[in-house]
């Protein structure tokens, strides 16, 4: 099922969003100015991106049993052609496994994929760095940004608290650090199966 809603989601859904863009690129009001196209433009944008999105995270929920690093490098190539205006770096590490990581590895990849929306929706981030490490047993992601920050112990919101809960349910550890002047690192801690 969620096989069928992905496909249906890229082949129809992404492919209407698409001519929508182009026609409200030609918008033009009768004294040829963008007649409010650039507001369309934009919003028809981020409905893209968040479908793209959510297209991914259906395909990842039956990909339990591909090698981590080929998720790890798509999730991260799915999120620069999302994120065109920022650089996105993605650093493995010593002791990550080349295989499968199963459940494990499909929840970490959606908290990593949830640092990643929320440095491109709401940081304003310019530069975003992945990096991914094992050491004693332990797989280790941060995600960390130069955008503008937060203050992590105001209302979290939902996707900062899905990342905690997929923590919580992997037996892990979540810790989000963030300053206006520095930005912000997610830094995630799960045992290794």
């Amino acid at each position: 099922e969620r096989r069928r809603i992905a496909r249906e989601l890229h082949d129809q859904a992404l492919q209407d969003l698409t001519h929508a863009l182009a026609l409200a690129g030609r918008m033009r009001g009768a004294d040829g100015s963008p007649s409010g196209s650039d507001e369309l433009t934009a919003a028809l944008k981020r409905v893209g991106e968040q479908l793209r999105g959510a297209v991914y995270d259906l395909r990842l929920g039956d990909e339990r049993e591909t090698p981590f690093h080929e998720l790890l490098e798509s999730l991260v190539g799915v999120h620069r052609a999302i994120a065109v205006d920022s650089e996105i770096e993605l650093d493995v590490g010593t002791g990550v496994p080349r295989d499968a990581l199963g459940a494990v590895g499909v929840e970490t990849l959606r908290v990593v994929g949830e640092a990643l929306t929320n440095a491109r929706r709401h940081a304003g981030a310019r530069s975003v760095r992945v990096a991914i490490w094992g050491a004693a047993g332990k797989l280790r992601a941060e995600v960390s940004d130069d955008g503008h920050g937060f203050d992590p112990a105001s209302a979290p919101g939902h996707g900062i608290t899905g990342m905690r809960e997929r923590a919580k349910l992997l037996n892990g550890r979540l810790d989000i650090r963030s300053n206006p002047a520095t930005g912000t690192a997610v830094r995630l801690e799960v045992p290794l199966p």
